[in-house]
């Protein structure tokens, strides 16, 4: 196919060649330089697409017989492959075969056993971090229902539950080694104001000004050195006690 050098309309000039094309005073013209390929070179081209699809149709075919075969069944082709190797290479008949065979079913067998116990150590940790997590809410829980107010049983859960960790023994134990109870007594002692609120008469009246008397944010109770110690020395009780008193 010869190309020109103008065209009538950019619809006429090949498709292969039009980016070299710009269309002036209603024309197509060739302003850009362009790179004609012989008819050996569109040749080579084929020839290797050719060769690609061939190799990957045979690809195919070799990875068919493979198709729903499963591990066990995988491992079990390796193993034969691994003796057939031996005896092509040893004649199959002396006792460096055997040692060869037997070596190659071995570190089989353990990498298929490492590759199951480190999937069976997932599951378990991960097994583990939920009953943990569970079991030491539930006891939390249990122990904070008479000793905090309900209003503040979710933040009482979430100081705690970081500061413990389980022992050997299955009890659960913070770093100070305090175990649930003591824990949730000494945490309770230095926050008054998450004491449960009676709800009749005076009793009502004398909780909420005690509590409120507590609290360093609180208009009855404001005490700006109080609230830079517990900034520094509990960051999240403050900021619990900034918004009881309603900063």
């Amino acid at each position: 196919m010869k190309l020109a050098l103008s065209y009538e309309s950019m619809s006429a000039v090949p498709d292969e060649f039009k980016e070299a094309f710009t269309e002036q005073d209603g024309k197509a013209v060739l302003t850009k330089s362009i790179e004609v390929k012989t008819e050996a070179d569109v040749q080579a081209v084929q020839t290797a697409k050719d060769h690609v699809k061939t190799e990957l149709a045979e690809a195919k075919a070799k990875l068919k017989d493979f198709d729903g075969v499963d591990k066990g069944k995988y491992a079990e082709m390796q193993n034969e492959l691994d003796i057939l190797r031996a005896k092509a290479k040893d004649g199959g008949s002396d006792e460096e075969t055997i040692n060869a065979i037997v070596q190659a079913k071995l570190e089989r067998a353990t990498e298929q056993m490492t590759a199951e116990n480190n999937t069976l150590k997932e599951q378990l940790e991960k097994e583990q971090g939920f009953r943990f997590n569970t079991e030491l809410e539930s006891s939390l829980t249990k122990e904070l229902a008479n000793k905090v107010d309900s209003s503040f049983t979710g933040d009482s859960l979430a100081l705690l539950k970081g500061t413990f960790k389980r022992e050997a023994n299955g009890e659960y134990l913070t770093v100070d080694g305090l175990g649930i109870g003591d824990a949730v007594s000494k945490f309770v002692e230095g926050r008054p104001h998450f004491a449960p609120k009676n709800n009749g008469g005076s009793a009502t009246g004398s909780t909420s000004t005690q509590g409120a008397s507590d609290n360093p944010f609180s208009k009855s109770g404001w005490n700006v050195t109080k609230q830079h110690e517990l900034y520094n020395n509990d960051p999240a009780q403050a900021k619990l006690l900034e918004s009881s008193a309603g900063k």
